[in-house]
This record gives structure tokens, sequence and C-alpha cells, in this order.
């Protein structure tokens, strides 16, 4: 796999949220790791751990997920979760012994600067172009509220930081719905967002959407944005 390096490349660097790093001060230390590296090293593990299948059970015609499905990051902002599964995928495509079609790892925002420091159509384009993957990426501005995609289209959707966004309850939970309306079943949704609302995110897939296959862990001290820790929501959806 590629080195990723011990810190992350400046063009995909920003501050989540600027206003909760202000009303978190006293913790800016821990909220600037976390924006600034926290954050890359996690998704960095997680994408790998679910991209990839176990060295003693891999072939190279064997990838965890199949390539010629599309990925979703909602709430891609700078492209940071969208940068890294790009380039896992492409490198896994070019291990593979015959030709495999890679589709397209697929990025939507409303970019919003108030949410991430410089966060907007243009940087993101820019991010993409530096990092080598924007052949095989495509880039969406609309609300993840409806998403512009068919169901069932992609076979991972990942979300970080972004669903405690929608100021109701309802709206966030109509988000979770449509991540999971345009995931294949049997497709892998991945969360990353604050404590308390990745608890009801967790509720909602498993209680209101009928998931079984649901779970929720502490995301780790690199990820905790200041006094606000951060959990993982991973659930599959059924077939």
């Amino acid at each position: 796999m590629a080195d990723y390096g011990a810190f992350p490349r400046a063009v995909l660097a920003s501050v989540d949220s600027p206003m909760g790093l202000i009303s978190s001060f006293a913790f800016a230390p821990m909220y600037l790791y976390a924006s600034m590296k926290g954050k890359f090293d996690f998704w960095r593990n997680l994408l790998e751990k679910t991209l990839l299948r176990p060295a003693a059970t891999t072939s190279q015609d064997d990838p965890a997920v199949d390539l010629s499905i599309p990925t979703l990051d909602a709430g891609c902002g700078r492209g940071l979760v969208l940068v890294q599964t790009a380039k896992i995928r492409a490198q896994l495509a070019g291990t593979m012994i015959t030709e495999t079609r890679l589709a397209k790892s697929v990025g939507i925002d409303l970019f919003i600067p108030s949410d991430q420091t410089g966060n907007s159509v243009d940087a993101t384009c820019s991010n993409l172009v530096a990092e080598g993957v924007a052949e095989v990426t495509e880039l969406y501005k609309a609300s993840f509220l409806a998403l512009p995609f068919e169901d069932s289209t992609f076979g991972l959707v990942t979300s970080s930081l972004a669903l405690h966004n929608p100021k109701r309850k309802e709206d966030r939970l109509k988000a979770v719905a449509e991540l999971g309306r345009v995931l294949k079943p049997g497709g892998t949704l991945l969360v990353l967002d604050l404590g308390g609302y990745v608890r009801y995110f967790r509720n909602h897939v498993r209680d209101d959407m009928g998931w079984r296959d649901v779970d929720m862990t502490w995301a780790g001290i690199g990820t905790s944005f200041g006094a606000w820790p951060t959990y993982v929501l991973k659930a599959k959806k059924p077939v």
C-alpha cells in the first residue's frame, strides 16, 4: 500500500468547524491535532481494514470489495476521505492479474466554509488533482438530504464529521436513511461523528431501518475534537 507519510499533505489539511474550535478553546491543541492529523490516521486505518482482506486470505484477484462498484463519501469537504478511498482502490486495481474496471470514488458536499476552513468546489478539485486521483473520482455539489443517485448504487458509503451539520434531528436521520438507500445490499456504511449523534444514528439504522450488523465504537483520542469524543458507526446493509 501507499506510504501516506507521518503527516497529511498540506493541500488536504484544514480545521473542521472553525466555530467549534473557538468554543472549545481550552482544548484547542487536541482539536487542532484531530483536525490536522488524527482524522487522517483514523480514516487511513479504517479504510484499509474495510477495503483490504487480511493478507492470509487475499489473492490478487480477490479484493475485499468489488472495484467495479462506485463508492460515495457524503460531506466530502476538501477530500480527505475521498482521496484516501480513491488511492487505495486505484492501487488495488493496479495489482489485479486480470483487467478490472475501476468505478469512480464519488464525493458530495454543499461546500459551506463555516463547516470547514477553505471548503469549496475549487479547493476540492485542486486537491484531487494534486493527489493524483482526479481521473478516478467524481464530485457533486448537492445535499445529502436528497442524494442525486439511484437506490443501491454504491458498495461503500462513508461520512466524516458531516452528518451532525443539519440543524434538525429529523433531517440528520433523513440523511442517514439516504446513505442507506444508495448503498447496495451487502455494502458497508462508515460514519465518523460526535458521540451523541452517532448513538442515535446507530439506533435509527438498527431499530428503524432494520439492519442487524451494526456496530458503534469509540474512535480514539486522536479524533477527539476538544471536549467532544467521536465514535464510528459501522453497519452492513442486509442482503
